[in-house]
């Protein structure tokens, strides 16, 4: 391993990406967690908050919802030109991570699609 990278990354994160002899073959950068980047001036534009601190409550605080997102976007686009979100993939690939079993039971069966209220 090369020294420069050690406590670079989480130790379950390195191990997915170490070969049984210890060698790294990628970086595994990607653990999850969503982030959520945005413009100030639109945000500003549309007269919603613009601070870091206000956009986190605007979007639900500590108990943050999909449906709290959804309704800022839905605030936001009343009062812009401008979208949202720029991948309804990203988004539904977010929301979809946090689901235990998004397509199977916990079984391993695969779920109906037409009875997957989740989804």
């Amino acid at each position: 391993a090369d020294p420069e990278l050690e406590g670079r990354w989480v130790d379950w994160k390195v191990a997915q990406a170490t070969t049984a002899d210890g060698k790294l073959i990628g970086y595994g950068t990607d653990i999850g967690p969503e982030a959520i980047c945005y413009r100030q001036d639109l945000l500003d534009d549309a007269g919603l908050p613009s601070e870091p601190d206000a956009v986190a409550e605007l979007l639900g605080g500590e108990d943050a919802t999909w449906e709290d997102y959804f309704a800022a976007g839905a605030e936001f686009v009343e009062n812009s030109d401008a979208a949202w979100y720029d991948s309804g993939v990203a988004t539904y690939q977010g929301l979809v991570n946090q689901i235990d079993y998004a397509y199977e039971n916990e079984d391993g069966t695969p779920k109906a699609l037409a009875d997957n209220a989740e989804i």
